[in-house]
């Protein structure tokens, strides 16, 4: 039996060098904790990190499956060039990297965290490069998929409408960690 702790969760996610906006979603999402249980998706209202709105996506992420956005916001719209709202990005990614993808993501629906850093080319020739985490809810969906809390570091100038190419963003990031949240539970005999 897998068991999750808070103090396994902040050991680990403090180990992370993470950007100031990453920082803070990671600290909301762990006040948030009830005992050694994850956040409900109920629980979390972005106007608690209202900076971070922009950076924000719930997905919901099916093993094997799919990765859907639920709700995202602007910079992610941005990023993507469209509203990603319903949409898998799965479907998106080229065909060469949904497998990978589906291996990275696999683990956070089963209640892993992840840290991830990225880059993309930008239509004025430069680089960008953006920090991404992606935090467990409690909540799973009746077909068994777990909601995700993503944010990204990511924001648009304001020149920048989108990415010069959807592909290019989906490619292969720079770095990816899964950050396990599990503590063993010790059975303590008490007689």
């Amino acid at each position: 039996m897998i068991f999750f702790s808070r103090a396994a969760a902040q050991r680990a996610l403090g180990d992370y060098p993470l950007m100031r906006c990453n920082r803070r979603v990671v600290d909301c999402w762990l006040s948030l904790w009830e005992g050694d249980e994850f956040p409900r998706r109920a629980d979390f209202d972005p106007q608690m990190v209202p900076a971070e709105i922009p950076g924000l996506m719930v997905q919901e992420i099916k093993k094997g499956a799919y990765v859907r956005v639920r709700q995202s916001g602007k910079s992610v719209n941005q990023a993507f060039g469209r509203d990603m709202t319903g949409r898998d990005i799965l479907e998106l990614s080229p065909p060469d990297e949904r497998a990978p993808r589906r291996e990275r993501n696999d683990p956070v629906a089963d209640g892993a965290a992840s840290y991830c850093v990225r880059s993309a080319n930008m239509p004025d020739g430069t680089v960008a490069v953006s920090q991404e985490v992606q935090l467990p809810f409690r909540d799973i969906t009746p077909d068994g998929a777990r909601l995700v809390l993503f944010h990204t570091s990511w924001r648009a100038v304001p020149s920048e409408s989108a990415l010069a190419d959807l592909q290019n963003l989906l490619r292969s990031p720079i770095a990816f960690r899964v950050i396990p949240l599990t503590s063993p539970k010790i059975a303590v005999n008490r007689a």
